[in-house]
């Protein structure tokens, strides 16, 4: 997608609590995304959802990154499902994206791991969930703070529990 006199983020936020918005010249994004799922033996599911993404922009003369515009996305999942049971894993990468206009500061790449185990009898299903499994510390946002750059610190590892009932 190309833009002309695209209004984009710039990182800080107003005396209102809203984000700034400024004017760029131009701006491109392009990328593709790929997303598949395989079922190589019986009760096995493999998935994979991935997107690459070139985000520029014409700002000031500069070609710049775009704010919260991570080059790489991927997400991996792998399921198995066996006698009422079904037990996953999934691994979320994203790069690390800039969240000021002069791509100065930026989130640091983050890697998660998540698991789950659920059982299934009849019409009920019962789970456990834990997020973030080694506890990684990895921020999912930033944005221009007075007088320094501020970030927001994604979830710790967490652990929650879920019942299902079909009628």
């Amino acid at each position: 997608m190309d833009f002309n006199n695209e209004l984009i983020l710039n990182g800080a936020m107003g005396t209102n609590g809203l984000p700034i918005h400024v004017n760029a010249a131009q701006s491109y994004r392009t990328g593709i995304e790929l997303s598949v799922q395989y079922y190589p033996i019986e009760g096995l599911r493999l998935a994979n959802n991935s997107s690459y993404s070139i985000n520029q922009v014409q700002h000031d003369g500069e070609t710049l990154t775009h704010i919260l515009s991570p080059t790489w996305l991927i997400n991996q999942e792998i399921g198995y499902r066996i006698a009422g049971f079904d037990i996953g894993l999934s691994m979320r990468y994203r790069s690390a994206m800039y969240f000021d206009i002069t791509n100065y500061y930026s989130i640091p790449q983050s890697l998660r791991f998540n698991a789950s185990v659920a059982y299934t009898y009849r019409n009920i299903t019962a789970g456990i969930n834990v997020n973030n499994i080694f506890n990684e510390r990895s921020y999912s946002n930033g944005m221009m703070g007075a007088t320094a750059p501020l970030y927001f610190i994604d979830s710790p590892r967490n652990v929650w529990f879920d019942v299902r009932v079909k009628f």
